[in-house]
């Protein structure tokens, strides 16, 4: 017997597509078990990204503006050579985790850790429609129509499905969380880790006292070395602050983690849990084809599948689908936000109860002396830091008053 994968109600306005073994027509369909919904709120909507952009002058990446201030996650990308403890003959590709800094009248990416005019890097960026400053207000509006599976009156055929509060008739494309004209966003592979060690001096050379994770082994290939998104986990408050989160790819399916504490190596942890997660998203993905090919498919076997251009979905394995409901999209479940009334002001905040056994991924936002910074895992800047502790609880550390810290939570269960 087939499990149906796809719920269709246009009378609704709803689809459903659900993960693997799970009936998407059930009244007890779990977030969990779904891969999207139109039922969801603030689904994460890859607007712009780039695994490998070059910096003007000034140290910014620039894009065409987006009609909110995004939600981003950056990455310093570096090389790397003599990983401790591994014989590799060739250069490894690195990022270095990074903040992004936005200015009042467009949207723009600076990596703000490590100078990148001083040592030529690029960058990998993702930003997302999906507001740093607030909770998305565009959603609230009228009813629209949604969903097209079909001649679309100015895409052509395909399947698109527009964010809530948007008509997918007329919408823009950043506004069209499925669209079978461009890469969309998915976590490919996502698991926790146990095994950071302490850095006790930036002088040792020796790998326990480099911050080195042991090698991550993977399930699938990923041979454009794609950054990962790492979430910190602390275990205290006052001995665990992250500064620096490094992820080393060593072969197509495996990587390496490192953490820096700089500033308190005296009471780093030995072991630090982490969770990781590769997003599955091809920015260099052709929004068009050479061929007439089949593209969709929406059945009870598959769900929804959309292969890559010039590739017969009929035949198309994940590897060569731009969308593939085996994997998830990602959605905001709940934010929050406080505003410092003081000086060197610290404590620890409680986040809504989601997934008992694994952290929920955060991306974090500070708005500080007129500009917005963001984050993803942890963030940390100048008189401003914060960062998971357990599952339940944000730990920060800001210096002075008037700051405002916003976070957006991520249920990490939906990646189980």
């Amino acid at each position: 017997m087939v499990v149906p994968r796809y719920l269709l109600d246009m009378a609704n306005g709803q689809f459903v597509v659900s993960r693997p073994g799970y009936d998407a027509t059930s009244p007890s369909l779990t977030d969990e078990q779904t891969a999207f919904s139109t039922r969801w709120s603030e689904t994460l909507n890859a607007a712009r990204y780039s695994w490998d952009a070059t910096i003007n002058g000034a140290g910014w990446i620039t894009y065409n503006p987006l009609d909110v201030l995004p939600l981003t996650a950056c990455w310093r990308r570096q090389t790397a050579q003599n990983i401790p403890n591994y014989s590799n003959t060739g250069t490894i590709t690195g990022y270095n985790s990074a903040i992004v800094t936005y200015t009042n009248t467009s949207a723009t990416v600076e990596g703000a850790r490590i100078s990148p005019r001083s040592n030529g890097n690029n960058f990998a960026y993702l930003s997302l429609n999906n507001p740093a400053d607030k909770t998305d207000d565009r959603e609230v509006g009228p009813l629209q129509w949604r969903f097209l599976y079909g001649t679309h009156p100015t895409r052509g055929p395909g399947i698109f499905i527009a964010r809530r509060g948007s008509n997918v008739l007329t919408c823009p494309d950043d506004d069209l969380l499925i669209n079978t004209s461009r890469s969309m966003l998915q976590i490919a592979e996502a698991g926790r880790y146990s095994a950071i060690r302490r850095v006790v001096s930036k002088l040792d050379t020796n790998e326990l006292q480099q911050g080195y994770s042991d090698i991550v082994n993977l399930s699938g290939s990923y041979p454009d070395h794609p950054p990962v998104f790492v979430t910190f986990i602390g275990i205290g408050q006052d001995n665990d602050k992250p500064s620096t989160v490094q992820v080393h790819w060593i072969t197509d399916s495996s990587f390496r983690i490192r953490v820096w504490n700089e500033q308190r190596l005296g009471n780093f942890p030995a072991v630090i849990p982490i969770q990781w997660s590769i997003p599955r998203l091809n920015p260099t993905m052709p929004s068009t084809g050479s061929t007439l090919t089949w593209r969709w498919r929406l059945n009870g076997t598959d769900g929804l599948r959309v292969s890559n251009p010039d590739v017969d979905v009929r035949t198309a394995t994940n590897a060569q689908s731009m969308f593939s409901s085996d994997f998830p999209m990602l959605r905001i479940k709940g934010r929050g936000v406080i505003v410092t009334t003081t000086s060197n002001q610290k404590g620890l905040l409680t986040v809504p109860a989601l997934d008992t056994s694994l952290c929920p991924l955060m991306l974090f936002s500070i708005y500080y002396n007129g500009s917005w910074t963001s984050s993803v895992g942890y963030i940390s800047i100048s008189g401003a830091t914060a960062w998971m502790v357990g599952n339940r609880q944000i730990a920060f550390d800001i210096n002075y008053s008037g700051t405002t810290l916003r976070w957006a939570i991520i249920d990490f269960a939906q990646l189980t």
